[in-house]
């Protein structure tokens, strides 16, 4: 006799006699009449008790009702709404550790994908304890290189994704769990970890380059599409363990490499983005562009030696004059800070550790000062300086207004990656 089969048997011994049937009609895709009646219907389910957490799991995962469970002749229907979430009212009633232990015990019967979402859907709903571990097992297909279907894997990635809000340190599980993973749940983890805020996400997700093999792409593109939301200064390891990947052989990795790169900001990736763009195949070579004209706010084309005299300008002014300049910029009379404000605005490389150190210029009380760092801020084009920015929006000097406004309306509309 078939488990299927079983939970009815037991859903009628858990009714007075004549109710089993009834009880199996009503799971038939019947809809209940009034908000009682589910809830009846969920006490009828319960009464199976925390013996049978397992007939429970397989009823919350059923698409339609087998035949079995109906009379003879009948075909069998979708399940409603109502029923499904009976069922789940049920199985919230149980206790965690027989509920953990039913879905333990799935994990070690014959694949069926179609149970297994639904097990996977109970932990996105409510917590058994261990539910990141649980997921991982229900999600893992029997042989390692076998297919997972595309449900499945979405039930995944919302199971871990609230997993991660729920244990502390998930994240740093999935990341050391990545190079044993089975391949085919692999997208399915790094879309989880995607969804961290996005400092995190980007330190999780370059954490797993080059453990998976065939992994890059993805986790590059996913680097790539959250890069531009993180907040400067991007996490260094991350952007250490992008530029890596700029040399890779593989014309695929290398080009998502340099929109990683572009998307994180990492000025340190200059030299090698400029190498890649004297590459002859086109995928690397526009995408480096990309990247330079991103993390540069200027655009040499395709042209090398342009883009190497302007690198050398720039690292020869970091060498000899811009750290002190930095470094000085709030002990500096107005005069000073003016001069320092226009000439640093000028500057492409590294315009996030500037706008960060112009921002000692806006407690100045001279509109001198703020005008000409509302200026530069402006033509650095860093977001993140925009929220210091909002407290001019009512200072008492009109052309100081009009500088803030200007300032925050261009850094809002910039498309630079900043």
């Amino acid at each position: 006799m078939s488990i299927l089969a079983t939970l009815l048997i037991l859903g009628a011994a858990a009714q007075p006699a004549g109710e089993g049937q009834a009880l199996a009609q009503r799971l038939s895709g019947a809809q209940p009449e009034s908000p009682a009646d589910v809830s009846a219907l969920a006490r009828s389910l319960a009464s199976l008790g925390p013996g049978h957490a397992d007939e429970l799991l397989l009823a919350w995962s059923l698409a339609e009702l087998p035949p079995e469970w109906l009379a003879n002749g009948a075909t069998p229907e979708p399940l409603s709404e109502g029923a499904h979430e009976a069922t789940l009212e049920a199985l919230a009633q149980l206790a965690a550790e027989p509920l953990r232990a039913a879905l333990e015990a799935m994990c070690l019967r014959e694949w069926e994908p179609r149970e297994r979402c639904g097990a996977l859907a109970l932990i996105t709903r409510r917590s058994v304890g261990r539910d990141l571990e649980l997921a991982l097992a229900l999600a893992t297909p029997p042989a390692v290189d076998a297919p997972v279907d595309r449900e499945l894997r979405a039930e995944l990635r919302s199971a871990l994704s609230i997993c991660l809000e729920r244990e502390p340190g998930a994240a740093t599980v999935l990341h050391l769990r990545f190079p044993a993973l089975a391949p085919a749940i692999i997208p399915a983890v790094a879309g989880a970890l995607s969804e961290l805020p996005p400092a995190q996400a980007v330190e999780h997700l370059a954490s797993c380059l080059d453990s998976v093999p065939g992994a890059d792409p993805m986790l590059l593109s996913e680097l790539a599409r959250i890069g531009p939301g993180v907040p400067a200064p991007t996490p260094p390891q991350a952007r250490r363990l992008v530029r890596e990947r700029l040399t890779s052989e593989d014309p695929r990795v290398a080009s998502l490499a340099a929109r990683a790169a572009g998307a994180l900001r990492d000025d340190e990736a200059v030299g090698p983005l400029i190498e890649l763009l004297g590459q002859g195949a086109s995928g690397p070579r526009d995408a480096a562009r990309s990247a330079l004209c991103g993390i540069a706010g200027l655009d040499h084309g395709l042209d090398t030696s342009a883009w190497k005299r302007w690198h050398l300008a720039e690292l020869t002014f970091w060498r000899k004059e811009g750290p002190a300049l930095l470094r000085d910029l709030p002990t500096l009379s107005a005069p000073e800070q003016v001069a320092a404000a226009r000439a640093l605005a000028s500057r492409r490389l590294y315009r996030g550790e500037i706008a960060e150190a112009l921002l000692a210029c806006l407690e100045s009380p001279e509109s001198g000062v703020l005008l000409a760092t509302c200026a530069a801020l402006e033509e650095l084009g860093v977001r993140a300086s925009a929220e210091a920015l909002r407290p001019l929006l009512t200072h008492p000097e009109a052309p100081v207004r009009r500088a803030a406004t200007s300032a925050l309306e261009h850094l809002s509309t910039d498309s630079r990656p900043r």
